[in-house]
């Protein structure tokens, strides 16, 4: 997808965005306050009146809107953000708050930075984690390489030294070895409870298993090997799903949008969102922490993702009988099977060198005060941190969020209010498990419950290029459909909400194939729905 394409979706994904919380700031769609003292007869004109008043207010509101909202700025600011790294816990990511603090105290918000000291997991800088095949005499005949390929290393602006190595943050360090490998499709309940339908259960025990990444989380894939006996978890991305249409150089990045064969994902396995030393408190320094040693929220055993090229590698080194099809992934020249012992009494080894510190994250928080209900607020929330450098992973929601900052301050200046009080939200530490947004719930539960009117998230805003899905409260569903149909889609002389009728095949109930009505647990909305309420 072009760089032109990316800057117009992402400025229809502003203004989208704009209007949202514009409607919930001037108190659009809220309920009007009548004094008791109108009689009956004239409530209907006053409420006539009242609704009059706020369209004209609202549509001038949204043309000084969409007037203001400039695609230069959205990519100037992901291009600034994506010139570093951003692991939660360090030195950049340290940097990166304070710049973001800079930049909205200039924008004239009224900014906090709220830090916590929570519990992360990091590789060995020096000592990559590595996945083995091991020969009868326990010298190896296959590594993985322990990195990625780079592509544009020969560009010197950028820190490709600060790439930190691929590994599943929680994991514990150490080495296991077994001569038992199996392929348990997803490491799903029912994967691993059919897998005991063709093998023997006490097979798994002690045994190393290898499972592709989808359609559970990577942490539930452990936690459910745990439970039968296994040492050792080794993950990848099978093309079938990340590269569905060929392997070869010109179907995956950088001449595509899908996963090469030596790209890794890196992610947390932790089984908490937030700090899991201070579960239900914010995690500051005078609280008191749980143990590590025996935490239920960490993985206990070891785990290592590797890239598909590697995953081939120990695949077909496997015996055993042939999978179900739907078993089958996308590897040329593999056959799936179930596994138990290695080819010519070779072994498996995963060695990881992963380390537990607690590290200082900071949240920042930036206020446009309300002129009549002050005391209510509008959030705005996407998270700063990421495993490297983050351009989609949540540079693109940080860099909407700043250009909603001077949107908005641009309003302000020209003598606009919002009738509710507007809370930017920049979080730490999502990646590893919805960290900083959690932390801040938790300090602040009592004043959140009972004042914030709605919580708007941006995680990652652009994936596509065609339609926009929404995953929001059913209470927003309503509002969420009126603001569709004032917004032009990409592309198309037609609104968001005629573009979704149309692909709808006419049909005008489009809940079911563009809403997610319910929320899940996967980004900083969490703690707000989950605990805040």
């Amino acid at each position: 997808m072009s760089s032109n394409k990316l800057l117009y979706i992402g400025s229809v994904t502003a203004i989208s965005i704009i209007l949202f919380v514009g409607g919930l700031l001037i108190g659009r769609f809220a309920i009007p306050r009548i004094s008791n003292s109108i009689s009956t007869d004239n409530l209907a004109i006053v409420n006539k009146q009242i609704e009059e008043e706020r369209l004209i207010i609202w549509n001038d509101l949204k043309q000084r809107f969409l007037n203001l909202v400039n695609a230069q700025e959205i990519e100037k600011n992901l291009q600034n953000l994506t010139r570093r790294t951003h692991l939660a816990g360090t030195d950049d990511d340290r940097n990166e708050a304070e710049s973001i603090a800079r930049l909205w105290r200039e924008h004239g918000l009224d900014v906090t930075i709220h830090p916590y000291d929570v519990l992360l997991s990091y590789p060995n800088p020096i000592q990559p984690n590595i996945v083995s095949i091991l020969d009868q005499n326990h010298l190896p005949i296959f590594q993985s390489q322990g990195r990625e390929t780079m592509f544009d290393e020969d560009d010197k602006s950028l820190p490709f030294d600060n790439i930190v190595r691929p590994f599943l943050a929680y994991t514990p360090n150490g080495t296991v070895q077994s001569q038992k490998l199996f392929y348990v499709n997803y490491c799903t309940t029912n994967d691993f409870q059919f897998i005991e339908t063709v093998i023997d259960k006490n097979e798994l025990n002690g045994a190393i298993v290898i499972c592709r990444y989808g359609k559970i989380f990577r942490g539930n894939k452990i936690g459910n090997a745990e439970k039968y006996g296994i040492v050792g978890v080794i993950l990848y991305n099978d093309p079938l799903n990340y590269a569905p249409n060929s392997t070869l150089a010109g179907s995956v990045y950088p001449n595509s949008i899908y996963m090469p064969d030596m790209g890794h994902q890196r992610g947390s396995a932790l089984l908490l969102s937030g700090d899991p030393l201070t579960k239900h408190y914010p995690a500051k320094d005078y609280m008191f922490r749980d143990p590590i040693d025996n935490n239920p929220w960490l993985p206990k055993i070891v785990a290592q993702q590797i890239g598909y090229r590697e995953a081939r590698e120990i695949l077909i080194r496997m015996t055993g009988t042939p999978v179900l099809s739907s078993w089958i992934g996308g590897l040329n020249q593999v056959k799936y099977v179930y596994g138990g012992l290695l080819l010519d009494d070779q072994s498996i080894q995963i060695s990881s060198h992963n380390t537990l510190e607690i590290r200082r994250v900071h949240n920042v928080i930036g206020i446009i005060t309300g002129h009549s209900e002050p005391d209510r607020y509008v959030l705005i929330g996407a998270h700063f941190d990421a495993w490297n450098f983050g351009a989609l992973d949540d540079g693109s929601g940080i860099a909407v969020n700043h250009e909603l900052v001077r949107v908005f301050r641009s309003l302000v200046k020209s003598n606009w209010t919002p009738r509710r009080s507007l809370m930017f939200c920049a979080w730490a530490a999502e990646e590893y498990g919805i960290v900083g947004s959690v932390e801040f719930v938790e300090e602040y539960a009592k004043i959140l419950g009972s004042r914030v009117v709605s919580y708007l998230n941006m995680d990652v805003i652009v994936e596509g290029s065609q339609v926009m899905f929404m995953e929001m409260s059913p209470l927003l569903y309503d509002f969420a459909i009126d603001i569709s149909k004032q917004i032009k889609a990409p592309y198309v002389n037609e609104t968001i909400y005629e573009q979704w009728v149309r692909i709808n095949n006419g049909d005008h109930n489009v809940g079911q194939s563009f809403f997610t009505l319910g929320l899940s647990a996967i980004s900083d909305f969490a703690g707000f729905n989950q605990i805040a309420g």
